[in-house]
């Protein structure tokens, strides 16, 4: 693309500036006359937001197929070594709320609303079942917070 004269790439967006001639009576030379009246040209970079917003997108995918894999593994140590399980799922916990991932139902079930930390029903959490109501009782161990849900 050719303009005025100069040669630009075709990946940066220009903008011309034209300004207008006005003699306030203290322009001299005819020289500063002309460099009043001549174009600015500004050449731009490519909207540099655009390509950022693309690149978090990118680590965002592999954010969330990161927290799949992490909370896969804790739950298959939480048998073994519920510490370590714990470890995991707030490293998970955590890359969550850093790009904002909204992790899904089953999976958020596996976090206790009271204390945030990671709960495997039967091994840190209690599950009962009452026959009135026909809901689940799930509580933690941790901090005694109760769920309730109801059963189908």
């Amino acid at each position: 693309m050719i303009l005025h004269g100069l040669q630009c790439a075709s990946f940066a967006f220009v903008k011309i500036i034209i300004p207008k001639y006005h003699d306030y009576g203290y322009i001299r030379s005819e020289m500063e006359k002309i460099k009043l009246i001549e174009p600015k040209i500004y050449i731009n970079k490519p909207n540099q937001k655009a390509s950022l917003r693309q690149k978090r997108s990118k680590q965002k995918a592999i954010a969330v197929s990161q927290v799949d894999t992490i909370l896969a593994e804790a739950l298959e140590t939480a048998k073994k070594d519920i510490m370590l399980a714990k470890q995991q799922a707030a490293i998970a916990r955590r890359i969550c709320l850093k790009f904002n991932i909204r992790l899904p139902y089953q999976k958020r079930q596996l976090f206790c609303r009271g204390c945030k930390t990671f709960i495997v029903p039967g091994i840190n959490a209690r599950v009962r079942t009452s026959n009135k109501q026909k809901m689940l009782l799930l509580t933690c161990l941790e901090c005694n917070h109760v769920y309730r849900r109801p059963l189908q």
